[in-house]
């Protein structure tokens, strides 16, 4: 984890999250997988393994009333597929 840039990081996630307030879901997304591999780069390959992640992520997207929690578990299950996990 010390290896992180952390400048790098903030940097890349207000830009993110800039492009999705302007309207660009498109750069703003690519922009959040870049962090997510960054982050954690074994994620996808731990929801390959442990379909679990998957359920929990569609229960949070599907059931939750808070919009942020709900919309950061679709984000994430679209990162995911981006990688290649089957949903």
């Amino acid at each position: 984890m010390s290896d992180l840039n952390f400048k790098f990081l903030n940097v890349l996630s207000k830009e993110a999250f800039k492009c999705l307030a302007n309207g660009d879901t498109e750069n703003g997304e690519s922009m959040l997988f870049t962090f997510m591999k960054t982050i954690d780069p074994t994620f996808a390959d731990e929801a390959k393994k442990d379909k679990k992640v998957i359920y929990n992520l569609i229960k949070i997207k599907n059931q939750s009333k808070d919009e942020s929690e709900k919309y950061a578990a679709v984000l994430m299950l679209k990162f995911l597929k981006s990688q290649g996990v089957n949903l």
